[in-house]
């Protein structure tokens, strides 16, 4: 029988924060004080499957994670060839049935490349790790109101991106998957 694990580094002021599709009928919390990870990630497969030049998503453990109402449609590729995925483990893609809208990405990913982008206890036991991502634009309206924590930490897959000359916006930039970290660009100085 698989697991998934829950595992929370001393979290004080623990908030939760309630997220939507865009017209309601599919909601969900987030009980976290601060994710697994926040990117902006420019690979295909995420440009296709939320149909914009960049992907904003925070990760955070499967047990911090929940549905609150509707019954969201899961989509999963059917092998990782079919989209030139470049992340790796199974991903589950959420959509609202009503509207469409995307709502989150449930990720079961192997012990070993969750130790390898620093987010697994030694003593783990298990077949899998299962976190949710989610998006901020679900949650929050502007920016500002994205708690420090919550807000992007580099980009992913800058070799696929639409965007051109990226922004410069000091965050650390990988050709690839962040956790990859012999694709860093260096930055100019």
């Amino acid at each position: 029988i698989t697991t998934a694990i829950s595992v929370r580094a001393e979290m004080s002021e623990e908030k939760v924060y309630k997220g939507r599709c865009y017209c309601g009928a599919c909601t969900y919390e987030v009980k976290a004080k601060k994710p697994l990870e926040s990117v902006l990630c420019h690979c295909n497969e995420c440009k296709l499957s939320h149909s914009a030049a960049v992907y904003f998503a925070v990760y955070v453990w499967g047990d911090d994670f929940k549905l609150t109402s509707g019954e969201p449609t899961f989509w999963i590729p059917k092998t990782m060839a079919d989209l030139e995925k470049p992340s790796s483990g199974k991903l589950a893609r959420a959509f609202c049935p009503t509207c469409g809208c995307r709502i989150c990405n449930r990720v079961r990913t192997s012990p070993e490349e969750a130790k390898a982008r620093g987010g697994l206890p030694e003593d783990f036991k298990g077949e899998y790790v299962e976190q949710w991502g989610v998006f901020p634009a679900n949650i929050w309206h502007t920016y500002e109101e994205v708690p420090e924590d919550w807000r992007p930490k580099c980009h992913n897959w800058v070799s696929q991106t639409l965007l051109g000359g990226l922004v410069d916006d000091g965050l650390p930039k990988y050709l690839r998957a962040f956790w990859e970290t012999d694709s860093r660009i260096p930055s100019k100085k």
